[in-house]
């Protein structure tokens, strides 16, 4: 898209188009010199979806400046196991897990990640990731056990409240739509497992990848999605 100055800096501009109909773009703008991203920007159904950008900025040392090492400090320390999916009917997460049985069209896994994170004064805390891309869109899910004490927390920083919510008569699975900047974002919960589904490649797909999941053991598909 040929250069723009962006915080006072001579940018080289960028845009990724996605090659299949009604998924998100992405413009950024690269700094020359230091190739530091100045400004990124995410476009949907041809709006501006998000923006993240530097007003100013100034590039060289800071002198004398020391930060401290976090897992030195003890205060987080995290770690991220790959998986493959035959490690799943182990159990290597302590709740039940869910993997889409279908992907939207050109998405293929681009990982299978177990995370475990442990803060000071709290018990461990384990979540599931799954990654997937078409090459310039990305989707994931996060999956959380609903009752463990740190996510309870950062459930109700999010504003979804600090229990789960409760599940419908039939048995179905309760969704609640939580974000719409760029793209979207849906929170489920089922069998004692709270998931987060997000990508950039517009609510449409992102339901019918969350009605297509079904428990890693390729035993139970779940039942369809309630949307409130």
């Amino acid at each position: 898209r040929g250069r723009e100055t962006i915080a006072g800096r001579d940018a080289e501009a960028f845009e990724l188009k996605s090659r299949f109909e009604g998924r998100a773009s992405y413009r950024l703008w690269v700094d020359h010199a230091t190739r530091y991203l100045l400004q990124f920007q995410v476009w949907l159904a041809g709006a501006l979806a998000f923006e993240s950008s530097h007003r100013s900025i100034a590039f060289g040392t800071v002198g004398g400046a020391k930060f401290p090492d976090p897992k030195k400090a003890g205060f987080l320390d995290v770690t991220r196991e790959t998986l493959q999916d035959g490690d799943l009917t182990g159990r290597p997460v302590p709740f039940a897990t869910f993997l889409p049985a279908e992907l939207p069209e050109g998405f293929v896994r681009r990982e299978l990640v177990k995370v475990r994170i442990k803060m000071i004064g709290m018990s461990p805390f384990t979540a599931l990731q799954a990654t997937y891309t078409d090459g310039v869109a990305t989707m994931m899910l996060l999956e959380f056990d609903a009752n463990d004490a740190l996510w309870k927390q950062i459930r109700e920083w999010l504003a979804f409240g600090s229990e789960p919510p409760t599940p419908s008569p039939k048995g179905a699975i309760v969704a609640q739509r939580v974000a719409g900047r760029g793209g979207c974002a849906i929170k489920l919960a089922t069998n004692g497992t709270e998931i987060i589904a997000t990508g950039q490649e517009g609510p449409a797909e992102q339901e019918r990848l969350d009605k297509s999941l079904k428990k890693a053991d390729g035993r139970k598909r779940m039942k369809t999605t309630t949307i409130v």
